[in-house]
This record gives structure tokens, sequence and C-alpha cells, in this order.
């Protein structure tokens, strides 16, 4: 017989019982106004302040595989209410900095594009990499877009739409500048959904 060593607990406030109870889960996804340029969309599922927010704060800071994966999970378990089967050709993680890759062991939104492409039956694509821009918390997002010039680079062309995915919306600085390098390629479109937003900015 089976038996769990540790009973389910929710991925937002750790109540036993539930990989997401009531409390923490959002009525709605979040749709910020489109303000990064070659980004036609973007949404995410909760604010950064909300208990599933800090808990991926949580999962950043102590470099929590296993706290992220539970996230991601919840979250990719979300995204057919927000993308339509069909609609997007592939998944594409926003890239790490080697700086955060070498402090975290692992790319949050690199573990959230992966749950998103099981979840949506498309591929995951790493089509843009990163020279490095440092760190951008803190950053005015004025200060972030002069950063992440000319740090980004598109590795690979992917047509029609494509999912962009990313672990927090904050400026737009980064998805704005992912976006710019798969539109100067075959894609058609670029949607981008996070897992929380800094504010509801729509």
């Amino acid at each position: 017989m089976l038996t769990w060593l540790w009973p389910e607990a929710c991925a937002g406030c750790g109540t036993e019982g539930e990989s997401l109870c009531a409390a923490c889960t959002p009525g709605s996804w979040l749709r910020p106004r489109p303000r990064s340029e070659g980004v036609e969309a973007a949404a995410a599922l909760v604010r950064y302040t909300d208990p599933l927010g800090q808990q991926l704060r949580r999962a950043k800071v102590d470099a929590d595989r296993a706290l992220a994966g539970r996230l991601a999970g919840v979250w990719a378990a979300r995204l057919s209410e927000l993308v339509p089967h069909g609609s997007v050709q592939a998944v594409v993680p926003a890239p790490s900095t080697r700086s955060a890759l070498s402090r975290r062991g692992f790319s949050v939104a690199a573990l959230l594009a992966r749950h998103a492409g099981r979840s949506l039956g498309v591929p995951v694509l790493h089509a843009v990499s990163s020279r490095g821009a440092g760190r951008l918390a803190g950053r005015s997002a004025r200060e972030r877009r002069l950063a992440l010039q000319g740090t980004l680079r598109g590795d690979r062309m992917v047509p029609g739409t494509v999912l962009l995915v990313d672990d927090v919306l904050t400026s737009g600085a980064t998805a704005e500048a992912c976006a710019l390098e798969l539109l100067g390629g075959a894609t058609d479109r670029v949607w981008l959904v996070t897992l929380a937003a800094v504010d509801d900015l729509g």
C-alpha cells in the first residue's frame, strides 16, 4: 500500500488537502494592456502580491525547483482557459541571464514553458537567447529597456503564432525585446503569458 509521506498542499498558501485552495484560486486571468512593442496580447494568472505570486517569489529567491514545478503545474492546467487549442504553433520561454541560471540552477520561465507545451500539445522552442543584461530587478522600465539593448538574440525561425512565456511581467521590457527578435524572423504574432504580474495593468 502506498502512503504519501507529504500530504498534498496548496501551492499558494500551503494549506493541506488540495493543490490550490479556494482562497488562492484567481477568479480570472489578469489581462494587462499590451504596452510592449510587438506583443499583441498579454495575460497573467495572478498578481505578484497574491499568495501564488509570493510562492513564486520564494521559489526564485530560495532556488526551490520543486516548488517552482508545482506552481508551473497549477499554472499550465489553467492555460486552456486562455489559449484555444490550435491557436499557437509553439511555446518560447523568455531566456534567463547566465548569472540568474548560475545563481538559481534552473530557469523558471523554461520550467513554465515545458508545462505549457505539454498542456497545449505544442513544441517548446528555445528560440531567443541572452548574452546577459545583468540583474533587472529594481530597475525602472526605461533602465530595463536600455540594459536589454543588444543582449537578446533570435536563434531560430519560429513560424506562426508564438506563446512567449515568462515568470513575472514587470515592465514588459524583456517581452518586448523577445517579441521583436521573433517578429524579425518568421513569427506572425506574439502572445505573452506569465504566472504573475506586478500589478493589474488592465
